[in-house]
Formats: C-alpha cells, structure tokens, sequence
C-alpha cells in the first residue's frame, strides 16, 4: 500500500550516527514539513524518541511504523 513516508533522523540512538529511519506518515499528518519535530517509536521496544523530518516522499508503507506525533513545525 502506498502512502506518504518521512525519513527522520532521531534523536539520542545508539546504533548509526549517520542512518535516518523512514515512518509512515498518519492521514491527521498529513500537513508535515521537512524541518518539523516529531516523536517516532523506535526499536523493539517502541520506546518514543524525537527526531527531524529531513526528506517526504511516496511509497510502500506496509512494512513501516507510524510517526506518533508532531511536536512543532520547522523553524
């Protein structure tokens, strides 16, 4: 199933500096920019962690988790 998908760079990860993470974008999302704040669930356990919005695009969101929440938009 396509959608909207936004790769994020998250905040605080103890894996690879240098990797973004790609989200699937909510419909009540829909207004999200490159350069806004928002809370991902990340690894395993889900646990929320801020990031940056830094590409959208469009394609397969079957496999991917949702943003969770938009915290502010880009400065």
């Amino acid at each position: 199933m396509d959608g909207k998908i936004a790769t994020v760079a998250v905040d605080n990860t103890f894996f690879s500096f240098d990797t973004d993470y790609s989200y699937a974008v909510p419909d009540d999302l829909a207004d999200l920019h490159i350069g806004s704040r928002v809370d991902v669930p990340f690894g395993k356990s889900n646990n929320l962690r801020s990031g940056i919005v830094v590409d959208i695009f469009i394609g397969d969101i079957s496999s991917l988790k949702f943003i969770s929440k938009y915290i502010d938009r880009p400065l």
